[in-house]
């Protein structure tokens, strides 16, 4: 716990210098002393990702290349990080699902017994405001209307929904478990919409983490303004083969996990 907090403290400063470009080159010898100070012996790296393909990863990675070489196992969640990890080390690295993942339905429904939320007949929303457009929520409240559904927002602050609730992460599983619909813009909102088997769309997706979710499950659940949203929403997934998928992945991720424990440990 102390080294996780180490490193996260050494990534916060790291993004306050990030945000002035100028200031790269004459901080070069403070980036590479202050990244990852915590990494003394060998180690292992699990679930390493990068959401989007505007930050510098690559900028980055170069700069803790000697760290990253004292790790015998890294996995990482999303092709372009995988790419650039793979170019800066000269080996592969393994791509592995969300840690989300790791865990099945059952579990998650059991979770929801901590939760203090119990609706019926609703629209869950669950994405940033500054990404639904004035057009999109124009589409969202008259499909609503039409189908008399209630619009919930968790967490974001969508004050053109009926409802804006705050709580747990269990609150969240019951919300998406148990919404006629859920409608989103983040990555999370997507993925548990895809393990609950819900009808789902993703709004304006613009995150790589997101679109090769739904590209490596082979959904198409992306919302376009040329589409009818109820066409989006009431499209038809075959979820037995999407679980069977998930399933999948999360054991391959298992195996890797369990591979670099133990050799670890020996």
């Amino acid at each position: 716990e102390v080294k996780l907090n180490h490193i996260k403290y050494c990534i916060k400063l790291l993004l306050q210098e990030l945000n002035s470009v100028n200031k790269l080159n004459s901080n070069e010898n403070f980036f590479k002393s202050l990244l990852f100070q915590a990494f003394q012996n060998d180690n292992f790296s699990f679930l390493v990702t990068n959401k989007n393909k505007n930050v510098p990863l690559y900028w980055f990675a170069k700069y803790i290349k000697d760290n990253l070489k004292k790790i015998d196992f890294i996995s990482v969640r999303d092709n372009y990080s995988k790419r650039v990890i793979e170019q800066i080390l000269d080996k592969e690295v393994k791509k592995v699902c969300d840690p989300t993942m790791l865990m099945d339905i059952e579990y998650y429904k059991k979770c929801e017994e901590y939760s203090n939320y119990s609706f019926n007949n609703y629209i869950f929303i669950y994405g940033s405001p500054k990404r639904f457009t004035n057009e999109m929520i124009f589409k969202i409240k008259e499909f609503a209307k039409k189908k008399n559904k209630k619009l919930i927002s968790y967490y974001f602050k969508n004050n053109w929904c009926d409802k804006i609730l705050y709580g747990s992460p269990y609150d969240f599983l019951t919300l998406i478990d148990y919404a006629d619909y859920v409608i989103t813009n983040t990555f999370h909102g997507t993925l548990f919409s895809i393990m609950y088997n819900k009808k789902f769309t993703t709004v304006s997706i613009d995150n790589n983490k997101i679109s090769e979710l739904l590209n490596d499950l082979n959904i198409d659940a992306e919302y376009d303004k040329n589409i009818n949203i109820e066409e989006v929403l009431n499209k038809k997934y075959d979820y037995d083969k999407i679980n069977i998928k998930i399933s999948e992945l999360r054991t391959e991720s298992e195996m890797f996990l369990f591979n670099a424990i133990k050799e670890k440990l020996k």
